[in-house]
């Protein structure tokens, strides 16, 4: 989460600033709310890599989509005329999804244990 904090800051707004895990910043991003966290846990580790790995590597188009989620100047709360683009939960619900479908996880979140050796017989 601090990588995608500091690229963040760095490429949309050219500016270094501290990590801070609450903060209104993490819904420019495209999260739901103020802690990120509450979206990740859907797509875990594998989420967060993805969407840094966007941030890095197709910058523009980041820096469009987050200028486009800067709310007006309200001053505390993140308040917003027209469009939303919820990247960031977005990009979390797909890698969840695929987790489901790769069998890594089930439809309720919980991981696959692959250490188990469970024998496949063709009858």
């Amino acid at each position: 989460l601090k990588r995608v904090w500091t690229t963040f800051h760095d490429n949309v707004h050219g500016i270094e600033k501290p990590f801070e895990r609450h903060h209104t910043d993490w819904q420019k991003i495209g999260f739901q709310g103020s802690d990120p966290v509450s979206d990740i846990r859907g797509g875990g580790v594998l989420a967060v890599s993805q969407i840094l790995y966007f941030f890095e590597n197709h910058t523009d188009i980041a820096v469009g989509i987050a200028e486009a989620n800067e709310p007006e100047a309200t001053g505390e709360e993140f308040d917003y005329e027209g469009p939303y683009y919820p990247f960031a939960t977005a990009s979390i619900h797909v890698t969840a999804i695929l987790l489901e479908l790769f069998g890594v996880r089930n439809a309720a979140g919980v991981k696959t244990d692959f250490t188990t050796r469970n024998e496949v017989r063709h009858v």
